[in-house]
Order: structure tokens, then sequence, then C-alpha cells
């Protein structure tokens, strides 16, 4: 296992010299890294005596199973170490013909750790065992290396072991620790599966990653963050199988993009522009003279322009749908698309909703385009009582459409039963051999399962300290006393109760507060110093349940604390001691938390994947402790109020003369 680690710094070297291009590099620093570590592995390598293959033994794959011969891995990595050799001796101009005729011949005679398995996935040890099996959600998936960062699967050279690659994926499943799920996003990429892809790069996000954006391993370990950005720049740009492959595994979610600078191998800058899952542009800009090979699953043969810096038509080939042409070094090349296909759907809509998705096949260069005909795709759940989706009409005949022109096609989707990730619509263009697809994505939501309060008025509106408590929304949610407490007389407005160990505010009802796609919890309170616990300031949540209802605290630290919709976020804004303070804490539909103090923004955060806080459960509003009467805050509160919409910069200044 500790000699596998002599390969990493020659893959390093590799990556450089193919990236850069930098011949000298290559010959002088990179190709006598890895003719050494070479070396090594040429004396080290033994025969099977089984097959009469070269295997690594003893060999390990990495925290599952124990010591065998000839893991996966192993058998992965030391082949795409002596591959990498010999291409580079030839590139380095190597005169040791008995070291090139070893490399040969350990190549033609090694095992390069790739075989189908009994389920159909790609094995993790030569010899299958039981430890190998769908039933293992084990957080390494090791035996992938030849997918990534190794080259030797992919779906267009390897489609078998591409497919067992995947199998492995699914059995392994989506779990794991943050540098885990990094892993997998680059996996997917590879696999061309960009939705998969940026599912794991948001379960990374929501659950791996801490309020810093370190990776969370616990408690942090960089390769989720370094893996995190090489997963989005594999779902954009991949160069590993000899070409320039554009937008590969483009997520669904991600309809409308550009992005610029990213680098292919070969020393090639590449940019590209998006929209609505069609490309528009492509922009290339080699560091030398030569051939250029480009692909995108994105364009239209047929249907686009190669031009150079100055706009002038570039001769091309097309080979099994790969652009070929010669380039010049330091100029950029664009490949523009000739036809454009939009589509406009809801962003979100609930099961059982009529929406219009509304489609657009546009000429955006000199060709006209013959009738065609638009066809929609859509989801299908599985499962018992799933509502299906339909569209009328589901399929509309296209007119010729002249050069310049448009044509605008719109259906009535009925929205079905949803799924965990968003739901695809797509709509094919197909006119003659021209054949293109456009996809939305809608967020389908339940059924709400209690009211969406109206965004007016205030859902509680507690003045305390006063004589006679009660509820100035309207609402009868009126405050009671628990505890022994007393009244102060030097609150904001006069009068304003103590909060202590002794005692806590709660409404004298159980009310649900709503279905709260957005709200914000304001108030007026006076905080102790040298608290060194978690403090409730508003708690509307279950025991136990991060995602029934919604709770605010201050940390130990005395940053504001929001948890709900699963998630408990920690804001970077700091609340005073020792002083009253007007604290207000919007959440918007997006799930930004913004916190202010004073009515100036202290800070905000993000609730990754929010959808809506969920406290449609009547149960007692607690302020100063939580709803078991623990984590009580020590210090005062004078009037609070909670509204069913996030308050503007403009109203929180003065969000009691909403009220009052």
């Amino acid at each position: 296992h500790s000699a596998l680690k002599l390969v990493f710094p020659a893959h390093t070297s590799v990556g450089r010299a193919l990236f850069t291009g930098d011949h000298k590099f290559l010959r002088e620093r990179a190709y006598p890294m890895l003719k050494s570590v070479a070396l090594f592995w040429l004396d080290f390598l033994v025969e099977d005596p089984s097959d009469g293959s070269l295997i690594v033994s003893p060999s390990y794959s990495p925290e599952n199973g124990d010591f065998t011969a000839a893991a996966a891995i192993s058998q992965q990595i030391v082949t795409e170490l002596l591959s990498a050799t010999s291409e580079a001796a030839d590139l380095a101009g190597e005169t040791d013909t008995a070291f090139v005729t070893d490399l040969s011949s350990a190549l033609a005679q090694i095992d390069p750790g790739l075989r189908v398995g009994s389920w159909g996935q790609l094995q993790e040890w030569k010899v299958e065992q039981a430890n190998d099996s769908p039933n293992n959600h084990h957080r390494h998936v090791s035996h992938l290396y030849a997918l990534f960062p190794g080259s030797a699967v992919s779906p267009a050279e390897t489609p078998v072991f591409a497919d067992a690659a995947q199998v492995s994926l699914q059995g392994r499943g989506d779990g794991g620790t943050g540098w885990s799920k990094a892993w997998k996003i680059n996996f997917w990429a590879r696999l061309l599966d960009g939705d998969h892809s940026y599912k794991m790069l948001t379960e990374l996000l929501n659950s791996s990653t801490l309020d810093n954006l370190w990776d969370d391993h616990p408690p942090f370990q960089i390769d989720g963050n370094f893996g995190a950005t090489s997963g989005i720049a594999e779902m954009l740009l991949q160069s590993q199988a000899g070409r320039i492959d554009v937008l590969p595994a483009l997520p669904s979610i991600w309809p409308n993009g550009s992005y610029s600078g990213l680098k292919a191998r070969g020393n090639v800058e590449v940019d590209a522009t998006w929209q609505d899952g069609s490309v528009r542009t492509i922009g290339l800009t080699p560091a030398r003279h030569g051939e250029l090979r480009v692909a995108c699953p994105l364009l239209v043969p047929g249907y686009f322009t190669l031009e150079d810096a100055r706009g002038r038509p570039v001769n091309y080939e097309v080979q099994n749908d790969v652009i070929v042409f010669q380039a010049r070094g330091k100029q950029r090349y664009q490949i523009s698309a000739d036809v454009g296909l939009d589509i406009e759907a809801p962003y979100t809509a609930q099961t059982g909703d009529e929406i219009a998705v509304t489609v657009e096949v546009a000429t955006l260069g000199d060709q006209a385009l013959p009738a065609g005909t638009l066809e929609f795709s859509l989801p299908s759940p599985a499962g018992d009582d799933v509502q299906a989706w339909s569209a009328t009409p589901l399929s509309v005949d296209v007119p010729a459409i002249a050069a310049g022109n448009s044509e605008s096609i719109t259906t009535t989707v009925t929205v079905g039963t949803g799924s965990e990730t968003p739901s695809p619509v797509t709509a094919t263009y197909t006119a003659g051999e021209l054949a293109m697809s456009v996809t939305a994505v809608i967020t389908v939501r339940l059924p709400d399962p209690c009211p969406v309060p109206e965004p007016t008025g205030t859902l509680v509106a507690w003045d305390l300290g006063e004589d006679t408590l009660e509820d100035y929304s309207g609402n009868g949610h009126t405050p009671e006393i628990i505890g022994d407490i007393p009244v102060l007389t030097a609150g904001p407005t006069g009068l304003a109760q103590a909060l202590s160990e002794d005692g806590y505010v709660a409404s004298a009802d159980e009310f649900a507060l709503g279905y709260l796609r957005e709200s914000t919890f304001a108030g007026e309170f006076y905080i102790d110093s040298d608290q060194s616990t978690y403090r409730r300031l508003f708690d509307h949540r279950a025991s136990n349940s991060d995602s029934d209802g919604i709770m605010i605290d201050t940390t130990s630290s005395n940053r504001i604390r929001v948890i709900t919709a699963g998630i408990g976020t920690t804001t970077g804004a700091y609340v005073p001691t020792d002083q009253w303070f007007s604290l207000a804490v919007t959440l918007s539909t997006s799930g930004v938390i913004s916190v202010y103090v004073d009515g100036v923004l202290q800070g905000t955060s993000t609730i990754m994947g929010y959808q809506v806080a969920n406290a449609c459960t009547s149960r007692k509003l607690h302020i100063g402790a939580n709803r078991n009467g623990g984590e009580r805050q020590s210090g005062a509160v004078d009037r609070l109020a909670i509204f069913p919409w996030a308050l503007s910069a403009a109203e929180v200044s003065d969000w009691q003369s909403l009220v009052w």
C-alpha cells in the first residue's frame, strides 16, 4: 500500500506535462521520475501462478477487506504508470533499449485490474470476495481508479467496464464522508451522468461542508474541497480520451451558463456558453500549432460554423461526431451553433398543477430548417400511488423555418409525482437528419400539508412586561410566564420581561405557524454574558427534530443559529451581550438567512436545498427556552413578532412600527 504512494508524484508530473504540453519539463523532470518509479515496479511485480499475469503482491484495497494479491486499484495504478512511462519514453528520446523492452513486455503481461464480477460490478479484487457485494456501502470505491483519475475506463472506449463501474457505484450508494462524495462527483461525471454528479455535489455541500466551506471528514479533509472543484470541471470539460469533450456531463439543473479559462490536455484553453441545455458557442485557444479534436454532445452535426479569430471560416472534418481541424498556436477559434432550442417552464410546481411549457426553435445562422416534429418526454415516477405526468399536445408538427426566424410551441403539462431530484421535461426536435433536445427541470412540491400564510400582518406579536399580556397579531396566541422571573423597568419600551434559569415565556396555547416559505423573527433582547451553552431565543420546533418546525438560538460564542428544513445553520452574525439590541432574522424563499442587529445587516448564510420551513404542527412557542424548558436564555426580552414574509432592509430598521 505504501509502495503505491510512489506512483502519485509521478501521476501528478505526467498530468502537468499533458496539460501544459511542456516537453522540456517532461524530458528533464517528469520522465526521470517516471522511469525510476517504473524500475521499482518492474522489480516488484510477480507472476501469478494461476494465469501467468504480472501482479502486485501483497496488495490492498484501502480500508476495505484484507491484504490480498492483485487488488484492482493496485493493478490499475501500476498499469497506468507503466503505460505513461512507455509513452513518455518515446517523447523523451529514451536510448535505453533494454528498459523499453522490459516495459513493453511487462505491459503485455500485467493484469490490468479490470474484470466484471458476478453481479455486474467492476471487481474490487482479482479473486472475487464476499465483501464485494451490492450490500457493501463502504465509503471507499478504490477499484474505480481506472475511471477516475485514470482513463482506462470510459463509456466510449470501454462501455462494458464503464457499465460495470456504474453498477459498483450504485451498489456502494451515495453516502459517505465529504471526500467520498467528492470522488463520486468525479466518477459520475466520467460516466457522463451530470445529474447524478450534481446530486453528489449538492449532498457534499448540504451535509459534508462546514460553515467556512471546508470539507467535513469530520473534522476536516482537503480531498473534499479539491475533489469537488475537480468534479465541477469534469462536468464541463474532459480531455482524457484524446479529444476535447465540451460539456460532456452538463447537469439538467444548469440549463443556462458559461465558463472560460478551463484548460484541456495539450495546453488548450476552452470557453463555452449554453442556453436551455443547448450549446451556443465553444472557444478554443491552443498554445501551439497542431490538430484539434473537439466533441460536444449538445452540438448538432451539420448545424454549426467554425471560424478563426478574424471571423474567417476554417476547414474541418467530422470523424465519428468529433470535429477535427488544424489550428495555429495562440489563436482563438470559435464554434457557433446555427440552430437553437430554448425552453421555458416554471421552476417549481405542485403535483396536479397544469403548467405551460414553451419551446422556441430558432435558426441562429444562415441555414433554414426543414419541417420537423417536436416531441415531449416526461418523467415516469415508479411505485405505488403515484400520479402520472401528461402533456397536451405530446407531439407537434413544426413548419419549415427560414434563416433568421423562429417558431414557438406551447404544450400544457399536468405535473405528476416528483422525486428527490428535480423532474426533467425534455423536448426533442427532429427535422430530417437533425435531432436535438432541450430540458427544463421542475422541482415538484408535494401538496402543502397546511396553509401558507399570506405575506401580511404578523403570526405572533407580544409586548412582554405589560400588566396584561396579549397577542397584538389578533390571532389570540397569548403569552404566559413560566416560572418565577421578574418584570424589568428598563426595557426599550419601559417594561420588559426577565429571562433566567428560573423562568421563560411560552404561548398559553398550542398553534401552528404554518408552511413558511419565508419569514422574519424579530425581537428586542438583552443577553447576559458568560453563558457557555446554546441558548434559545425562539423555539417552535419538535424535540430532536431538525425538520419539524423552526428554532433560532445563540451559540456559546453568541452567533445566531437557525434550525429548520432538516438543517442547522450557524451564521456568521454575532449579537452583543450586556446591552439591549433589536434582532431581526429573515429567511427567504431561496433559503438565505439574513441577520440584522439594530437594523444593520450583520451576516448571511444559506440553507442548502431549502424549500420551506414546515411549522404545521401545533405546539407552544417558547421564548428563552426550548420546548422542554431547557437551554434557558439569561437576560431579558421586550417586544417580539413573527412575520410571514422576509422583511426588507428598510422594514427591518423599524419593524416595531409594522405592529405597534
